[in-house]
């Protein structure tokens, strides 16, 4: 995983018309203690809001901002910019109003609306360049590069974040070197530009290292280890955090304490060393649980109950699980407004994937870490199913041994019990998937015109159906995992991490692109295995970019309803009936897995009309058994199906094609998952 954390910015500007010498010693040392102690820094300064002139007002004022932002306490620093850019404004003073506007862009990136971040940014930045404050344009750059990072625009972002540090070269401004040199590591990290990566990341160290800032040292070590550990040099990397613990635990700082403890348990876990990894989550586990910091909890708990199953202490890792599954429910519900699923600092790279995963806001998009929570559910559930498989054997033995009767009681019982506790845990797997899928709210949110008719085979399933939100951009796909039931949904599991990280990790937003790379990793997983696996999805994966479709497909297509003809002299396929028009365009003939005859995906362009209707689905209901002849219901009566049914609303259309493919299952088993995507324009 990876996940990017940049510190506040500070205030660079100190005035020093004070009234009296008290309040100024109070806010540098208050300053001081702004990364060491954010908590005794904010008491520090605050009577200065009752006591001091307007010059030292402002500044505690802004640095009780910074402290909160430090804090992850939002809301409240978020009123803390607002009342400086007021002072701001009432003293018609524009340095102090492009600090309140760049404080105010800070939590707008934070909270996952980058259109207002960006708006008060170029506020800022307008205000700056006019001024010829070199120093304070930089800053407010170097926030600009940071959202454009985020927003997967990496070329914008190093560009701008190069700009910054070629002002504070000039400047010879050492440490706002180290922090430009720290964030075009973690740009290069994010882009899998390892080597140079670990350049800039040991340009900021010796910076670091030079002025004796051991917490920031300590920052640069933590984000050199995490290239260390991408390139496989483990060794390297545990050494380097070792050493930021060490200085962290001299500074008393628990929660950037609990992130290196965090990393270095979760690397050890990624190399399978289970016993080494356990007293490092462990610690970071308990201080974690005393912070305000759920989403790291979150991600430290799902490798803490990895490590309970695979030291084989099942019942701590199940009480794990379920203790995940109610911290990734708060999660949800407190962030489930935000779009964004990134985290944001002002001034400097902290950890990917492996630190905070972006946690704070999607930070509920809530799907990685959910994701994370399934996989190890679904190791206890296959522990536990290989058990009763091996119980059932034996007690077939048993049976035909009268002899045997009271041990084979005895064994009877306690494979009921065993039974009724995997029926619990696939159970509780289906709470757990269930939440991967993204909210009908969020979706119709996205996609106001739309429904989705959902139905697993078993109590959990291979299909599943996604959706993310960049900018005006909207991706949706439906996905069809091999199988169904809990190996399917483990595929599921895999293919939709898959997905996430192509878009969130890669920054790709090109259904093609997002195919692609989305292969990759999933053979790249897959591939861990000494057992060929060929397991993987077919899909149909879509880009709504005003009213311009783009789609791309493994095996899957998509359709598109108009009423009327069709003005295309294309090769894709067309059925009329009645007034209405079908037009499928075909997905490439190859999985999203291991193919032998793997090639490029490609990308279909059409551009659609005002009440076209579009479906994207599984083959589940084509496929599905029944009617008087038990024979399958076909695609040919599914477009028959959906040509008959545009003049009904979307609401009408579920309930329809819901009470269809019922009336034609009849008694007849379910044969395969069923997911159909329909969407009006």
């Amino acid at each position: 995983m990876k996940s990017i954390c940049f510190l506040i910015l500070i205030a660079l500007s100190f005035c020093c018309i004070a009234q009296s010498s008290h309040p100024d010693s109070l806010l540098k040392k208050g300053k001081e203690l702004l990364y060491e102690n954010p908590k005794r820094a904010i008491a520090l300064v605050k009577p200065i809001l009752l006591s001091g002139d307007e010059e030292q007002v402002f500044e505690a004022c802004y640095l009780i901002g910074d402290c909160q932002y430090l804090l992850g306490e939002f809301n409240e620093s978020l009123k803390s910019y607002e009342s400086c850019l007021k002072l701001g404004e009432a003293q018609e003073d524009e340095d102090k109003i492009s600090k309140g506007y760049l404080g105010i862009g800070s939590i707008y990136s934070e909270n996952g609306n980058p259109d207002l971040a960006f708006e008060f940014y170029f506020k800022a930045l307008e205000i700056r360049e006019r001024l010829g404050d070199q120093l304070a344009t930089a800053n407010v750059l170097n926030n600009i590069a940071v959202l454009f990072h985020n927003q997967g625009k990496l070329e914008k972002a190093i560009s701008y974040m190069h700009q910054v540090s070629r002002i504070d070269c000039s400047l010879q401004d050492s440490m706002s070197m180290g922090f430009s040199f720290s964030n075009l590591g973690a740009f290069h990290y994010y882009n899998d530009n390892t080597d140079s990566a670990l350049y800039y990341h040991n340009k900021a160290l010796s910076i670091r290292t030079a002025l004796k800032d051991k917490f920031q040292m300590s920052r640069s070590m933590n984000n050199i280890a995490n290239v260390f550990v991408e390139i496989g040099q483990l060794d390297k990397a545990i050494d380097l955090y070792q050493k930021a613990i060490s200085i962290r635990r001299d500074l008393n700082n628990r929660h950037e304490l609990a992130l290196s403890l965090n990393n270095v348990g979760e690397s050890l876990v990624a190399n399978e060393k289970y016993k080494e990894a356990f007293p490092y989550l462990t610690e970071a586990n308990g201080i974690l649980d005393s912070l305000d910091d759920v989403q790291m909890l979150l991600d430290n708990s799902l490798n803490l109950a990895r490590t309970y199953y695979e030291l084989g202490r099942f019942k701590e890792g199940y009480e794990m699980l379920r203790k995940t599954y109610d911290l990734n429910r708060k999660v949800f519900n407190e962030a489930k407004s935000l779009q964004s699923q990134e985290m944001m600092a002002k001034f400097e790279t902290e950890r990917t994937e492996k630190e905070n995963e972006g946690l704070r806001a999607e930070k509920a998009e809530q799907d990685l870490t959910i994701v994370q929570a399934e996989n190890r559910v679904y190791l206890l559930i296959g522990g536990l199913s290989i058990f009763a498989l091996l119980a059932l054997l034996i007690l077939g033995k048993l049976r035909a041994n009268k002899k045997n009767t009271n041990t084979l009681k005895g064994l009877y019982d306690q494979l009921e019990e065993k039974n009724s506790n995997i029926v619990d845990s696939i159970n509780y797997a289906k709470r757990i998937q269930k939440a991967i899928l993204p909210p009908l709210e969020k979706f119709r949110e996205m996609l106001p015109n739309s429904f989705i008719f959902y139905r697993p085979k078993d109590v959990v399933a291979g299909d599943f159906y996604w959706m993310k939100e960049v900018g005006d951009k909207k991706l949706f796909a439906v996905a069809d995992c091999t199988g169904h039931g809990v190996p399917g949904a483990m595929v599921s599991v895999v293919c939709n991490n898959a997905l996430n990280r192509a878009v969130h990790e890669d920054g790709l937003n090109s259904p093609e692109e997002i195919l692609n790379r989305t292969r990759e990793i999933v053979q790249d997983e897959f591939g861990k295995s000494n057992e060929e696996v060929k397991d993987g999805m077919d899909i149909a994966l879509c880009l709504l970019e005003k009213n311009v479709l783009t789609f791309s497909g493994a095996h899957n297509p998509v359709w598109i309803i108009r009423e009327g003809e069709f003005e295309t002299n294309s090769s894709h396929k067309v059925i009329q009936k009645g007034k209405y028009s079908l037009l499928e365009i075909k997905g490439d003939k190859q999985p999203v897995g291991k193919f032998d005859f793997g090639k490029a995906f490609q990308a279909h362009q059409f551009e659609l009309k005002k009440e076209d209707s579009l479906y994207i689905f599984s083959d589940g209901y084509a496929d599905q058994f029944g009617g008087k002849d038990n024979k399958k219901y076909k695609s040919v009566n599914f477009k028959n199906l959906l040509l008959d049914i545009q003049t009904k609303n979307q609401e009408e259309q579920l309930n329809y094609i819901t009470e269809m493919f019922d009336s034609w299952k009849g008694d007849v088993e379910q044969l395969d998952d069923v997911c159909v995507l329909g969407i009006k324009i």
